[in-house]
């Protein structure tokens, strides 16, 4: 832990755990898996973590917290779900959904049905 920096963790950020873009920019404002890596939302649950574990070690062994200076990913360039693949189900579409919800996985139909 003594030889951890706020550059590692920089580092560590953005080259070994963010995803990749696969699409430009401009065309789809989405960053999708690119073979390795993790959203911005994992990435940031990620620092979160690590920022309570340098916490800790800072107050036990009084040392200095690297992670104090160590931003989240920005999320405005990421949609979790976009209006072209929502992640929900259209009111004309539920009662084919809750059949076929019955049919392939009745133990958790009643969950699913009353919400």
């Amino acid at each position: 832990m003594d030889m951890f920096a706020r550059e590692d963790a920089e580092n560590w950020k953005t080259n070994d755990l963010l995803a990749e873009r696969e699409t430009a920019k401009d065309t789809r404002r989405e960053r999708k898996l690119a073979g390795k890596g993790y959203s911005p939302n994992t990435v940031n649950t990620i620092l979160g973590v690590l920022r309570q574990i340098t916490a800790e070690a800072s107050r036990e062994f009084g040392i200095r917290d690297v992670m104090t200076d160590v931003d989240n990913v920005s999320l405005r360039a990421h949609r979790t779900y976009t209006y072209e693949d929502p992640n929900s189900v259209k009111p004309k579409d539920v009662p084919e959904f809750l059949a076929q919800m019955r049919i392939r996985h009745p133990q958790h139909y009643a969950f699913a049905f009353l919400g």
